[in-house]
This record gives C-alpha cells, sequence and structure tokens, in this order.
C-alpha cells in the first residue's frame, strides 16, 4: 500500500531519508477510497479494527468489512439530502460507528466535526450556529441526548439526529435501520478536491479564543504519508487506541495506523485498559506523557509486589549496556513487565508534553523504544517526530517531510542555541481558520503559521 505513495518506504539513516524520500500525492486524494477500499481490495479479509463494549462483547472487523459498512453508511447519508460540503458532527465516544462515520464523509465529500462527549448545551448551539452544522451522530445515552435535545430550537441549521444507540430517542433516527435500509451506495463523480475542507475542528487556537480549524484531504494524507515515512510501524503491527478519537493526534495516528495496514484494537474505557492490553497484545501505542507515567509507576509497583523492586535499577542498567554491545536481553530479563502489557509492546509514540529521559531509558532498557513528537491542531497536528532511524532521547526530532520549521527569535536561551516561536510552513497546515479574520494574528507576512509555541532548534 505504502508504495503508491512513498518511493521508498524504509530508510537506514537520516541521509538515506533525504537522499531517497519521495512522496506521490495523487490527484483528489480520498481516505476513503483510496486507502480503506484499496485495503478492502488487495487484503479484504486482512483484520482492520477491534472492538470490547464494557460489557465485553467484542467485534473484528476485516477491511471488506470496513468498506462495506462505510459504504452503506454513506448511502444512509446521501438519502438525509448530506451531500459534499455539508457539516456533519460526530459525538461518539469510542463506538466502532465512528469509523464507519468519518470514512462514509469523506466518500461523499462532506465535512466531519469530531467532538466530546462532553459538549453542554451551550457548546452544541455555538458550534451548530457558527458551522451550520446539518445533522449530528451520537451516542444515544445521557447527557449526550439531553445536550443535543434542548439544543434543538437555537440551532436552525440542525436538521437530522442519528443515535447508534443503546438508545433511540423519539424525534431520532436510527443509524443502524438507516444503513441497513438505504439503497446501494454509488459513488460520486467527484466527492472532493485536494484543496476541499474535510476535517473541521474547535480548538482554542493560538490566541486562547475558539476558533474553527479547516483541515483537507491533503492536509490528511501529508500528516499521514510522513507518519508512515519516520515511525516503524507495519502491517502486522497491533495498536490499542487509547487516546479520544476526536483528537486530531489520535484521529493522525490511527489514520497511519490503517495506512500501514496495521490492526487497529479500539479501548472500550480507560479503566479496563490493562485488561485490553492483555487481550489484545499490542506490539505499538500512541500516547501522552501522562498515560506513560502512569504505566511506568504500574511496572513499579509490580515489581515492589513481587519483590524485584532492589533488583530493578541494576538489570535495566545492564540491559542497557548489553544492547549498546548489540546484545538485546529485554524480554528474558523483564518478560513479566512486559506481559502486565500484553508481552509484545514494542515502540510507543508520545506526543503532547515532554517526557523525563530517564523514564525513556528505563522504557528502553525494558525492550520498549520510546518516540517523541510535536504537533498542534491546526498542523494536522504533526510538525515534528523522533525518527526510528535517527533516535535521539530528548528531542522532538527533525520536522516531517511535508512541512518546514523555523524559529522566530534572536536570543539565545538556556540551551545554547536560538530560541523562540516555532513557526511552521507546508502541506500539514490548515487550509485556515473558518472566520478570515482570525487568520491575520495565525499567520506572519510571509506566509508561515504561528504555532505560540517555544521552542529551538539544535541540528
Amino acid at each position: 500500500m505504502l508504495e503508491k505513495f512513498l518511493k521508498q518506504t524504509k530508510f537506514s539513516s537520516q541521509e538515506d531519508f533525504i537522499k531517497n524520500f519521495r512522496i506521490n500525492v495523487p490527484e483528489n486524494f480520498n481516505f476513503g477510497y483510496d486507502v480503506v477500499d484499496e485495503w478492502a481490495r488487495i487484503a479484504p479479509e486482512k483484520k482492520a479494527l477491534c472492538w470490547t463494549n464494557e460489557q465485553d462483547h467484542h467485534i473484528d472487523f476485516t477491511f471488506a468489512d470496513i468498506k462495506r459498512e462505510s459504504d452503506k453508511t454513506a448511502a444512509f447519508f446521501l438519502s438525509l439530502g448530506i451531500k459534499r460540503g455539508d457539516m456533519v458532527m460526530l459525538i461518539l465516544k469510542r463506538r466502532y460507528e465512528f469509523w464507519f462515520s468519518i470514512i462514509a464523509l469523506h466518500k461523499i465529500g462532506a465535512v466531519c466535526i469530531p467532538a466530546t462527549h462532553l459538549l453542554t448545551e451551550k457548546d452544541i448551539i455555538y458550534r451548530c450556529n457558527a458551522a451550520d452544522i446539518k445533522m449530528i451522530v451520537a451516542v444515544g445515552e445521557e447527557p449526550v441526548i439531553g445536550h443535543i435535545d434542548r439544543s434543538i430550537a437555537d440551532s436552525p441549521t440542525l436538521k437530522y439526529r442519528v443515535s447508534v444507540g443503546p438508545e433511540v430517542p423519539e424525534g431520532w433516527l436510527d443509524f443502524h435501520a438507516g444503513i441497513e435500509a438505504a439503497a446501494p451506495f454509488e459513488r460520486p463523480a467527484l466527492a472532493n478536491t485536494n484543496d476541499d475542507t474535510s476535517l473541521l475542528y474547535f480548538t482554542s487556537g493560538t490566541t486562547g479564543s475558539s476558533k474553527m480549524v479547516m483541515l483537507s484531504q491533503k492536509n490528511v494524507f501529508s500528516v499521514v504519508s510522513s507518519a508512515c515515512a519516520t515511525v516503524d510501524f507495519n502491517a502486522d503491527d497491533v495498536l490499542v487506541s487509547c487516546l479520544p478519537l476526536h483528537h486530531t493526534y489520535e484521529l493522525a495516528c490511527t489514520l497511519a495506523a490503517c495506512d500501514f495496514g496495521a490492526k487497529i484494537c479500539i479501548n472500550d474505557s480507560l479503566r479496563h485498559v490493562l485488561k485490553n492490553f492483555k487481550e489484545y497484545r499490542p506490539t505499538g501505542l500512541v500516547l501522552v506523557p501522562m498515560f506513560i507515567s502512569t504505566m511506568y509507576k504500574k511496572i513499579l509497583s509490580e515489581a515492589k509486589r513481587s519483590g524485584k523492586d532492589k533488583i530493578l535499577p541494576p538489570a535495566a542498567r545492564i540491559a542497557r549496556y548489553l544492547k549498546l554491545c548489540g546484545i538485546d536481553m529485554s524480554d528474558k530479563l523483564f518478560s513479566d513487565v512486559k506481559e502486565a502489557f500484553g508481552g509484545r509492546l514494542e515502540k510507543i509514540i508520545s506526543g503532547g508534553a515532554e517526557l523525563p529521559t530517564d523514564m525513556i531509558a528505563v522504557f528502553e532498557a525494558f525492550g520498549i523504544s520510546i518516540y517523541e513528537g510535536y504537533g498542534i491542531t491546526e498542523c494536522s497536528p504533526l510538525v515534528a517526530v523522533t525518527p526510528y532511524y535517527k533516535r535521539k532521547v530528548g528531542s522532538v526530532g527533525p520536522h516531517v517531510p511535508c512541512c518546514t520549521v523555523r524559529i522566530a527569535g534572536s536570543e539565545v536561551g538556556e540551551s545554547g542555541y536560538v530560541t523562540g516561536e516555532i513557526q511552521v510552513q507546508g502541506d500539514n497546515v490548515m487550509l485556515g481558520y473558518m472566520d478570515p479574520a482570525a487568520n491575520e494574528e495565525a499567520f506572519t507576512s510571509d506566509g508561515w503559521f504561528r504555532t505560540g509555541d517555544i521552542g529551538y532548534m539544535d541540528e
């Protein structure tokens, strides 16, 4: 699959990457057709998605299943009059229907607005009026249902409320009944161009006021392709999705995993995450530092419980030394530690804040590599990530190949390097905010996006 988009898919060094990385941007790229449906064509029975609800009901979906169900969902949405450019908000928590819906919206060229289930009535009214939202697809449970119902009177553009269950209240459409009753899906002649808005995110932006970030299919493609070129995942990997699906970070990483053809397992609840790890046995995770810190504390508590807390630090030092000599003893020394996370965990992508380097070193001794990255919603969101072919602990890595980064500053900071605002230019940078006036402060006079974050480049 990756060969469709990348001239070379694996790299031995930064020099190899600079020399041989080439990206092929398809005309009118559409993730639904060009990735999901293509995987369904070449490997229809390959497991794509796994989901377990809080009652331990387990469902597996192959790529053929995802294509079929997203086509049915697209047909249902079309029957309601949802068309290219229409705004649809998804409030689906960790439901598998999120994936049917977002891919369906891509296939018909509608705009997907992923949203948290914590939105209040006031939040929903604001979003519906600011973005002219035509339909909301949501979980059929309180308090989500109540907040949406109470917003109706003040949301004149909202025509449809669709519930995925468990309840389908009066005045709502049943998602599952709707997709089963819909006519066969007919692909539109042109679902989108590369510059059409595909995703819309409400964010604080760079000045603190709520803004609507418009992301295109080209933005999605650039970030997914860049992630696939710099992160060492493959079609045999298994990922457990732990972070909220409405966050750009989680969405971009899971879309990249789908591009790899990896198996994505949706964690039903953070209360059950360790149980899910043991059940799904992930090889990779996408996390934030707070989650990794919790894992670290779990390792230490398990070591103390088993009476191994005194030997853990020296064993970690020995493992690190042996690894430098080309001998990997992590599985033998720390098999019980890794078993707490399913026994196969090899790599973690971390973003959102800095991780202590000593914590990264301990995980490395366990045989679990951590790759830190940096991003922001307005950049789809990936800006930089530590590549597998040039690891540097304590760094978020070089900028990804779809963009360029500069530091706007002249003073040397404590790091010994010029420190200033991180500014970005490239295919990952948003189309803009929906309110044109908001773009004036967000971009420099020469077209660079101002992240508002402070950083430095050491090389």
